[in-house]
């Protein structure tokens, strides 16, 4: 059996310092500069082996003397702990080479503690009759020669030349004969299998010959035994009560005493992220339709005060945890309120909206990778934490200061907040703690700062203070009120000084605050949640855009195209993109939409005029009418002259028909069989015929025509 060995990138004895080096060329003499770590060609054949004998194990570990202190190795642990890496089985399957009248073994020795490293590489070469001349190993002791993976590779030398030519039963094929009158063996249960012997079955023969009726079992039992009265639980007691005591894991399924091996440590109970809201069913419908459904979705919202206890616990990473990101999506967490309640109701900003419900997504998603100013920031906040502590100490007792996660407050769960640290101080009581490393001014000390008008402190008599109008104002309160603290310390750093501004909680500021959030939830962010109604809005569809059905609504005109999208991406004629769904299944536990609701008016054939349509005429129709039994089909009758399309020619009802997103494509409509797709691109896909996307074709709408290209 021939193999080929992996090839190592970098020789193994470069790797070696000179002495060893040396020593190593000069083993690897000897088998004509044949280095074993880079021989490619290896065989499975133990008959190339020496007759390689037992003592020369002790010979060579023990009485050997050492090419480095020339001294007797005298290594009798190696030679114990070698033989105890053969009989676990750590040693792998031997690889043989020949070099003249010598012969190079190698194998694999797995390490015994550490499993998932990569295994250790000795290899011995032993002369004509067997003894070890040399050896080696990629271990830290393998520069010596006598490891105790060297030690292991002989023991599994010497059982292979002991074994050779002794062949078991198991190691060749079956060589029994099934019976002339059995062609086959079926499979059976065991418990169906006769297990009693040749002379019970004679002596249950005789006994049916002599008229007895009685059955004997028919498996194998002890003649004579006495049958036991069966035992209880209660008749072992005293054995049961022993082994409770010693806490034998018997007992934790036994009834008296599975509740003394409850696990102490419960599962904790997390809130689940309100993206479960989603509800594909309430794509298109009207806001106030979505208000009335979302009315029902106030319990799913709240959080106990066991939920918000772990979901702090679990989340301490912050923007490292995904639970972090999860359950922040949707809802309206400290950093963004500013934004939240400076943006309208009705005509909220859309990227207000989309880092309110979907922080989780790529493009918004803190991670450690991003803008110079935000890894900055996260780079300085353990450096200003450490500041912070070592000048408040000196001014405070007992100070206390720990990393949080994300906290929500069970009385308004609308909206949570992650400071950087709460804080606890025996004179001040419990607070939080907000620490900014302004990128912009990372060279200056405070004082410069504050000139920049648009800086979060400002110097007025005498003192540092916070800006009421800055955003950070507004993150500061909000964490004081989510947290319940009695102040929050915020931090301004730099590389040449340190300030800290106690910021009190202001009342007044959170009874505006906390309903203009509320009321920026329940209108805007569960309706987005639910129907995504913001971020990718119903068509509005008026009574005078809906076609009056007609003796001949067939289309003669050439289908309008949908809007032209900024990104545009190649796609091969051979690939099929599925439809993309941006939508989560409805959880079992969201109300189903009354019946009452508005419904709102929807394209029989698509629900958005972006998607992408595998048909160009399209009847819009209420949804309450497309329903099964009652669709009208109206009659249409041919038209005088077929439209041709695609490059074949052929009017549409040859097959469903793709548009290309090119707006100065001369052919536009192309049937999906024509250009190699089975079904229409998703909506979000950007699709171009051939031509289009042709790098030698370039489309010039003043020179080219439908007839010109056709032709």
């Amino acid at each position: 059996m021939q193999r080929a060995k992996e090839n190592n990138k970098e020789p193994y004895r470069l790797k070696l310092n000179p002495a060893a080096k040396k020593r190593y060329e000069d083993k690897i003499k000897t088998i004509k500069g044949l280095d074993p770590y880079e021989h490619k060609v290896w065989s499975a054949d133990i008959n190339l082996l020496p007759n390689f004998q037992h003592p020369y194990i002790y010979n060579y570990m023990v009485l050997n003397v050492s090419a480095y202190t020339h001294e007797v190795y005298s290594n009798f642990k190696s030679v114990q702990q070698g033989q105890v890496f053969f009989t676990d089985g750590w040693v792998q399957d031997l690889e043989i080479v020949k070099v003249g009248q010598k012969t190079v073994i190698s194998s694999k020795v797995n390490h015994s503690m550490r499993l998932s490293q990569k295994p250790l590489q000795p290899w011995v070469i032993l002369s004509a009759c067997g003894e070890v001349e040399s050896a080696h190993c990629t271990c830290m002791a393998g520069v010596a020669e006598k490891c105790s993976h060297v030690a292991a590779l002989l023991y599994k030398i010497d059982t292979a030349v002991r074994l050779r030519g002794h062949v078991t039963p198991t190691d060749v094929e079956a060589y029994w004969v099934m019976p002339s009158n059995i062609t086959k063996v079926q499979g059976v249960p065991g418990h169906a299998i006769d297990f009693t012997t040749s002379s019970a079955r004679k002596k249950a023969l005789e006994r049916s010959i002599c008229g007895d009726t009685s059955t004997a079992p028919k498996i194998r039992t002890r003649l004579g035994g006495t049958c036991l009265p069966q035992k209880t639980l209660e008749d072992l007691k005293p054995l049961t009560d022993l082994m409770h005591a010693h806490r034998s894991g018997l007992c934790s399924v036994m009834e008296e005493f599975c509740h003394h091996y409850a696990d102490p440590i419960q599962p904790s109970v997390t809130p689940k992220s309100l993206l479960r809201l989603r509800n594909p069913e309430m794509d298109g419908c009207d806001l106030m339709a979505l208000l009335k459904y979302c009315e029902g979705l106030k319990h799913l919202v709240a959080v106990t005060g066991t939920e918000a206890a772990a979901l702090e616990k679990n989340t301490k990473q912050q923007h490292k945890s995904d639970l972090w990101h999860s359950t922040r999506a949707g809802r309206i967490t400290a950093s963004i309120i500013h934004a939240v309640v400076s943006t309208s109701i009705t005509t909220p900003a859309k990227s207000t909206v989309e880092k309110v419900c979907y922080p989780q997504k790529p493009s918004l998603r803190q991670t450690d990778s991003g803008p110079e100013a935000i890894q900055w920031g996260r780079e300085k906040e353990d450096t200003a934490r450490v500041s912070y502590i070592t000048e408040t100490e000196l001014r405070h007792r007992d100070i206390k200061v720990e990393q949080c996660g994300f906290i929500v407050n069970p009385s308004f769960p609308e909206i949570g907040a992650t400071p950087d640290a709460l804080v606890y101080c025996a004179c001040c009581g419990k607070g939080c703690l907000e620490i900014k490393c302004p990128f912009k001014h990372w060279d200056h000390n405070i004082l410069q700062a504050c000139t920049d008008k648009d800086f979060c402190v400002q110097f007025t008599e005498g003192r540092m203070l916070l800006k009421k109008t800055h955003k950070y104002y507004k993150q500061v309160q909000t964490q004081i009120f989510v947290t319940k603290s009695q102040f929050c310390d915020f931090v301004v750093w730099t590389t040449k000084s340190l300030t800290t501004v106690r910021v009190m909680p202001d009342v007044g500021l959170w009874e505006t605050l906390l309903p203009a959030a509320q009321d920026f939830f329940y209108k805007v962010v569960l309706p987005e949640l639910v129907a995504h109604h913001y971020t990718n809005p119903p068509l509005p569809v008026s009574s005078a855009e809906l076609p009056v059905p007609s003796h001949d609504p067939h289309p003669t005109d050439k289908p309008k195209k949908r809007a032209q999208t900024s990104t545009i991406r190649k796609t091969p004629k051979h690939k099929v993109i599925p439809p993309a769904s941006t939508s989560t299944p409805p959880s079992d536990d969201l109300p189903v939409p009354p019946a009452d609701l508005p419904v709102p008016l929807v394209d029989s054939q698509a629900r958005d005029k972006n998607k992408k349509r595998a048909r160009k005429s399209t009847i819009k129709t209420p949804l309450a009418t497309v329903q099964p039994g009652n669709t009208a089909h109206p009659k249409r009758r041919a038209p005088e002259k077929a439209v041709l399309w695609c490059f074949c020619r052929q009017p549409e009802e040859l097959d469903d028909m793709v548009a290309c997103d090119n707006q100065n494509c001369p052919i536009e409509w192309f049937h999906l069989g024509c250009v190699g797709l089975s079904s229409a691109p998703a909506r979000e896909e950007t699709w171009q015929c051939d031509a289009c996307l042709s790098v030698t074709y370039q489309i010039q709408p003043t020179s080219y025509t439908s007839s010109d290209l056709l032709c």
